[in-house]
């Protein structure tokens, strides 16, 4: 004797109805077109010694992920002065952004996801008075 197992969905009068939403990214996503919100909306400047000025501007370029609050919560140096990237990064560490909120159909409108930015910060301003870096 041979059994046959058929799935349920073969079965008549079964209902399967509407197919499950697929869940939002669990990784962040680069910053772009189905994406809105992101503004900038506390910045620190960074703090350095006086002894790091220079007469030229220097760059520092920053990798960061910004989570569903619209904190930081990674930031890695591309490219910048050695001396300078821990200004740079105890820096963009403190700002926070509008939570992104990505559009999109299948996920919903609206919803707030991570998204990865890249931020360069400047040096070619003097340091704020009221800081005491040694």
């Amino acid at each position: 004797m041979v059994a046959l197992l058929m799935p349920a969905s073969a079965c008549r009068g079964h209902d399967p109805g509407p197919p499950p939403w697929p869940a939002p990214p669990a990784l962040p996503i680069f910053a772009g077109n189905f994406a809105a919100g992101g503004r900038l909306i506390h910045k620190e400047e960074p703090a350095y010694p006086e002894a790091l000025r220079r007469p030229y501007p220097r760059e520092v370029r920053i990798l960061c992920t910004v989570n569903e609050r619209g904190e930081i919560a990674k930031a890695e140096v591309e490219a910048g002065p050695p001396e300078l990237r821990p200004f740079a990064l105890a820096a963009v560490r403190q700002w926070r952004y509008e939570p992104t909120r990505l559009y999109n159909f299948f996920i919903g409108k609206g919803t707030p996801v991570p998204v990865i930015i890249t931020v360069i910060m400047r040096f070619d301003k003097p340091p704020r008075r009221g800081y005491a870096v040694h």
